[in-house]
């Protein structure tokens, strides 16, 4: 994601994104920001409550999403949290995660396998110019349309 930053100036609209960072790891990405030559575009926020956690996510044009090589099975509670605010996702995962499956299945935002900086730069270009040219059916992941599927499934069976 830094390195994808790093290839627009800050003149341009994508250079005008600016990453906000909340997290344990703030010291790493404000280094990784630094040596990127980003670091004017990234604010650290630490870890923070909920309420400002949300607060971040619903100012944001997109909340980023980094899956884990050590957890590709799972997906982190904080992206349903996001999904609920309609605030678009940028997943940056392995292709094998289940995150970066249910972002391209369901048509949540921009997804790339981390490998992909033209993809992601083409992506935060996209989000700069507020292109949103993909739906969002948050519906689809409600739990009475998930069991009204299933039901149907079930039926379908007996």
């Amino acid at each position: 994601l830094l390195e994808a930053m790093s290839r627009f100036s800050p003149d341009t609209a994508a250079g005008t994104l600016r990453l906000h960072y909340a997290g344990p790891s703030g010291t790493r990405v404000e280094h990784d920001a630094d040596e990127a030559g980003v670091a004017t575009r990234t604010s650290i926020h630490g870890v923070v409550n909920s309420v400002r956690a949300r607060s971040l996510v619903q100012s944001a044009r997109a909340a980023i999403v980094i899956g884990s090589r050590d957890y590709e099975y799972a997906i982190p509670g904080k992206v349903y949290e996001i999904i609920a605010t309609g605030t678009r996702l940028l997943v940056i995962a392995p292709k094998s995660s289940e995150v970066l499956s249910l972002a391209r299945e369901y048509r949540l935002g921009w997804s790339h396998e981390p490998e992909d900086i033209d993809g992601i730069a083409r992506s935060l270009e996209a989000i700069a110019a507020n292109n949103t040219s993909f739906d969002f059916d948050r519906a689809e992941l409600t739990a009475s349309y998930q069991m009204a599927r299933l039901d149907e499934a079930l039926r379908a069976l007996i």
